[in-house]
């Protein structure tokens, strides 16, 4: 469901879409601040001054505040960590937010922090930590060599995966699984995929091979997807996997 996500521009010494522990424990003043927006570089503009300690602390000062709607998805890679990640979708806030340090609040507790950088074009992405109410199962994977073609001149190794997602929830979450598919870089290395059910993207954020299915889960529901590759190659090569 979607969800009011709060964010905030901050400076001295950097920006962020929360204040800072440091910023909490100062009085924190909200100003009529100016925003020159020149050819190459942006100017925030105080009514007054900020006193700033002798000591080294960091000040830090709201410039602006935002409010959005985002969209929420529970996402997990289960071949690479079987947990679910609470990820908050939403368009770039307008106006000017310079990078600089990021804070991460979920329900008022701290989750996390990193580097804000502007998206450009695409959507902006927030991960909130774990949400440990979807349950993720990787169901072992099952790996098979064979050979076929002329003669048996070709080799074919046949690899299946399957996943189990279930809402723990008492209210319906969208739900993301991202897949790794092989890609071949060589002519002479067929891939086939099939997939259960059809996957909503097979190049996800365009990178061939990411696949991803999203689905909304209602509260307790599970849900199974499944993933089965054959991959044709000549008898006598060796298979790199990168």
């Amino acid at each position: 469901p979607p969800v009011a996500d709060t964010a905030r521009r901050l400076a001295a010494p950097a920006a962020a879409l929360a204040p800072s522990p440091v910023a909490k424990e100062s009085a924190e003043a909200m100003f009529d601040v100016a925003v020159f927006d020149n050819s190459f570089a942006t100017e925030f503009m105080v009514p007054q001054p900020i006193d700033v300690p002798s000591s080294g602390q960091r000040v830090a000062m709201a410039l602006g505040h935002h409010e959005d709607t985002a969209q929420l998805v529970a996402r997990t890679s289960p071949r690479i960590d079987a947990s679910a990640f609470l990820v908050a979708e939403l368009d770039q806030p307008p106006g000017i937010w310079p990078a600089g340090a990021l804070q991460l609040y979920r329900d008022g507790a701290f989750v996390g922090s990193g580097h804000w950088q502007a998206p450009g074009d695409e959507r902006l992405t927030l991960s909130f930590g774990r949400d440990e109410l979807v349950r993720v199962q990787a169901e072992p994977e099952r790996d098979s060599q064979g050979t076929g073609g002329f003669a048996g001149s070709r080799a074919e190794r046949r690899v299946q995966r399957a996943y189990v997602v279930q809402n723990r929830h008492r209210t319906p979450v969208t739900v993301q699984i991202v897949e790794a598919a092989p890609v071949s870089i060589d002519e002479q290395v067929r891939v086939t995929a099939q997939f259960a059910p059809q996957p909503t993207e097979l190049a996800w954020k365009k990178q061939q091979g990411m696949t991803l299915w999203s689905m909304p889960l209602e509260a307790g529901a599970s849900a199974r997807v499944t993933a089965d590759y054959a991959i044709g190659y000549p008898k006598e090569a060796r298979l790199q996997e990168r």
